[in-house]
This record gives C-alpha cells, structure tokens and sequence, in this order.
C-alpha cells in the first residue's frame, strides 16, 4: 500500500494524517498508518481477521473501528496493514465489515492504548478526504 499518511508533531502522543481518494479507501490507510507506526516484527502467513462495526456517526464509526482493530491486535497478537472493506454504509446508518490483514507480531517499538476524538478530523477537501487521528500512547 502506498504511504498515504504523515506522522505529524505532538507533544504527547501520537499524531497521524492520512489521505485518500474515498471515504471508503479512509478506512484501509487508516490501518495502514496506525500499524506502520509501532513497527511491528511480524513473522509467517498472513492471517485474516472479520470485523464488524456499527456506530452513530461517522467520527464514532472511525475511532470504534480502529480501537476494535486495536484490540483485536492486542488479543490475536497480530499487526494489520490492509483492510478490505466488504460492506458500509455512511449516511443515516454509519457501518462498516470487511477483511482485515496482517500477520503474526513478535514484537512492537511503540504501544499504542487507544485511539481518541480529542483532535479527530475526517474531511473531504477538493478531490480526497483526509483526516487526522490522535493516539494515546
């Protein structure tokens, strides 16, 4: 995957922005960066996991979908990088499903316990939607 995101400067914790084209492809960049970030040594096959999320609105959707990959992460002792979005929708009902990939993790640089709202920015600006995400570390 393309390196659609930029770790940007705090005081505290973890920063990231990340762009893409749609709303959709927002939330497979989102892996991407999020894991990326805390260099995971990974080892074997990739390993798939199904996750389902369904919200009020879509800030909500974002964090939950992240702290759940998060989480996921933690139990499994996996690292993901890509997300294949299955189903989702964005207006009225927010939720998403898909496929995420990874593979098994030994070990990591950076611990990550949670993603916040504080900061959260999801927006379409001209042709792409970016946003910029807070990670307390």
């Amino acid at each position: 995957m393309k390196n659609n995101f930029r770790i940007l400067k705090h005081t505290a914790d973890l920063k990231i922005k990340i762009w893409a084209k749609t709303l959709k492809k927002i939330f497979s960049v989102a892996i991407f960066a999020l894991f990326k970030s805390i260099n995971p040594k990974t080892k074997g096959n990739f390993v798939f996991q199904k996750i389902k999320i369904k919200s009020q609105d879509l800030e909500s959707l974002f964090v939950d979908f992240l702290n759940k990959s998060l989480s996921l992460s933690q139990i499994k002792k996996e690292a993901y990088f890509d997300f294949k979005v299955e189903k989702f929708s964005f207006k009225k009902k927010f939720f998403i499903e898909g496929l995420l990939k990874g593979k098994k993790m030994e070990s990591f640089d950076l611990d990550i316990k949670a993603i916040t709202y504080h900061q959260l920015k999801i927006k379409k600006e001209k042709n792409k939607w970016t946003a910029v995400f807070l990670c307390d570390i």
